[in-house]
């Protein structure tokens, strides 16, 4: 049963990620090449948005499919949240790495 549980995360991030690739696109949301960067062509933010959602709904979906046999894995899923949160601030105003790996060590804590 837990293969269905991964087979629906990778599909709903698999139809996510490319539509919101799209839209930051599409908003200018995207981080131009730098010399300190590997990449050469604009590069979208906000994919996190499609994989937290998808790994958010497989959690809670599983909880409802299984409601006695599953507990929601709090501890992972506001661990999570918070690595989104704070990769999501990072992609609107850049944060400095000795705060994000603060942020980071905090989100593994919980």
């Amino acid at each position: 049963m837990s293969w269905l549980y991964f087979l629906s995360a990778f599909v709903v991030s698999l139809a996510l990620v490319p539509l919101v690739r799209y839209v930051s696109i599409q908003r200018g949301l995207v981080v131009e090449p730098r010399k300190d960067r590997w990449h050469h062509d604009p590069t979208p933010t906000m994919g996190g948005i499609g994989i937290v959602l998808a790994f958010s709904a497989t959690i809670i979906v599983t909880w409802i499919l299984n409601p006695s046999e599953t507990e929601i894995p709090w501890g992972i899923l506001v661990g999570a949240l918070v690595i989104f949160i704070l990769g999501l601030y990072d992609d609107i105003k850049e944060l400095s790495p000795p705060m994000k790996i603060t942020g980071q060590l905090v989100a593994a804590s919980l």
